[in-house]
């Protein structure tokens, strides 16, 4: 189904993003695809709110009809959130310019949240089980990332996705989050080897830890993968991380040759060269 959402953040009443989905699940539909509601959860610490759709019999008029609104809401784009679709204005007052300029002329049709796919965790866009690439075993770190927000949000991950993790930007989120930190097994070889095995092990099993804490922790089945709970600070991830045995990773070195070489769908940073455009490293004392 052709649509146009309006999603909003719980936290943020006055904040809405504006986008279009080709593969919204009507309600008929078996749960085939949820993937854009699955991403904007990870995304997010807080709860996700779909306000409405407006669907459309074919994606020319749902991409021209997205276009139109964009144009229109330009004055409101925030620029604090990564991508373009991040609105500072309420869904409703978003909804009345909308149909005061003649764009849409249907309410937004109330829809219920997309049932996710049956997994075994839930789904996370940086998260990757597998540390094997082409029969090979790389390195796998645990990843840190941070909101640009007055709280501070910190998500943690495991994953051998290294393009993923310095690229890939949060774009369900209407803050900007940044890299600010990365702790690996001390292992350090000079490609992949069977031998990280044992290290992206303990990698894995900190993260575990780390989310399971009865004060941050959202816990292993939450969908807000890797979201701490507020209060959780840089320095308590570093306390985890380091009495884990795990040692911190510069990110501001170059890419090195025990880490995946590239990933799905994401510009291959290439081995000896840095990209550090959403790195914010958080202390020079952690490297």
């Amino acid at each position: 189904m052709d649509v146009i959402y309006v999603f909003g953040n719980s936290e943020y009443p006055n904040m809405c993003k504006i986008g279009y989905d080709s593969k919204w699940p009507s309600p008929s539909e078996k749960a085939k695809d949820r993937i854009r509601f699955e991403q904007a959860r990870s995304h997010n610490p807080r709860n996700i709110i779909i306000h409405g759709i407006w669907a459309f019999d074919s994606k020319e008029k749902m991409k021209e009809v997205e276009k139109k609104i964009k144009k229109l809401l330009l004055p409101y784009r925030r620029t604090e959130s990564h991508g373009n679709e991040w609105f500072d204005l309420s869904h409703q007052d978003a909804a009345a310019k909308i149909y005061a300029s003649g764009i849409v002329n249907d309410k937004l049709q109330q829809t219920p949240p997309p049932q996710p796919m049956d997994r075994e965790m839930p789904y996370d866009d940086w998260r990757e089980p597998k540390d094997v690439y082409k029969g090979e075993v790389y390195k796998r770190l645990l990843w840190v990332f941070q909101e640009d927000s007055p709280q501070k949000r910190i998500k943690v991950i495991h994953s051998p996705l290294f393009d993923t993790c310095y690229r890939y930007a949060f774009t369900y989120n209407p803050f900007q989050v940044f890299l600010v930190a990365a702790y690996h097994h001390p292992l350090f070889p000079q490609g992949p080897t069977y031998e990280l095995r044992e290290g992206n092990i303990l990698v894995e099993s900190c993260w575990k830890q780390i989310v399971s804490d009865k004060t941050y922790g959202p816990g292993l089945m939450a969908t807000n993968v890797g979201w701490l709970n507020e209060g959780a600070n840089l320095d308590w991830v570093y306390a985890q991380a380091t009495s884990c045995g795990l040692v911190p990773f510069n990110l501001l070195q170059p890419k090195p040759a025990c880490v995946r070489p590239s990933d799905p769908q994401i510009p291959s940073i290439a081995v000896g060269d840095k990209w550090i455009k959403r790195v914010r490293q958080c202390s020079e004392d952690n490297l």
